[in-house]
């Protein structure tokens, strides 16, 4: 099951018309599908677009509420430490404007609190990209050794581990 949006010049009654010749296509061939046609604010995976004055915002279902990990849990500090920033970051993009992000970031505020973290939300307009060339960028052979992490471990496992590597 796929979602696919798109965007048509034609009028109202071509569009319908559109709409019954792919479905008796998808009919031929023992397929089902769903058409919408004709709409002009419509949700799309996480936002809502609104084509009659071209501005999107983050999307939500009525049931659904939004869980983080605890401030407190335990996680890697790195872990905690970037999802407020994450949750702006995406916000932000999901937003066409300051006052979509103020109107969408409340319940996301709220779930941050329960969570235990105590930053703001803060709106970060996008930037335009650079349009110059890309330095090439050679891939070096790393090898990387990931502890896992628990806070009540007090070894130093990343230095034990490099000096049996030493030895």
């Amino acid at each position: 099951r796929d979602d696919t949006l798109g965007v048509s010049t034609l009028k109202a009654k071509e569009n319908e018309a559109l709409k019954k010749q792919i479905s008796d296509i998808f009919k031929a061939n023992g397929l089902g599908i769903t058409i919408e046609v004709n709409k002009k604010v419509v949700s799309f995976l996480n936002v809502t677009l609104n084509l009659h004055n071209a501005t999107y915002r983050d999307f939500c279902k009525d049931n659904h509420v939004p869980l983080y990990v605890h401030r407190e849990s335990n996680h890697p500090p790195a872990v905690t430490k970037c999802i407020v920033s994450g949750v702006g970051q995406r916000l932000s993009a999901n937003s066409s404007s300051r006052e979509m992000f103020d109107a969408a970031k409340g319940m996301y505020q709220e779930q941050l609190r329960k969570a235990g973290y105590t930053e703001e939300l803060k709106y970060t307009p996008k930037e335009e990209k650079e349009t110059g060339k890309r330095k090439r960028r050679r891939k070096k052979k790393i090898c990387w050794f990931n502890p896992p992490y628990c806070r009540s471990v007090k070894t130093n496992v990343g230095k034990q581990f490099l000096q049996l590597l030493d030895k």
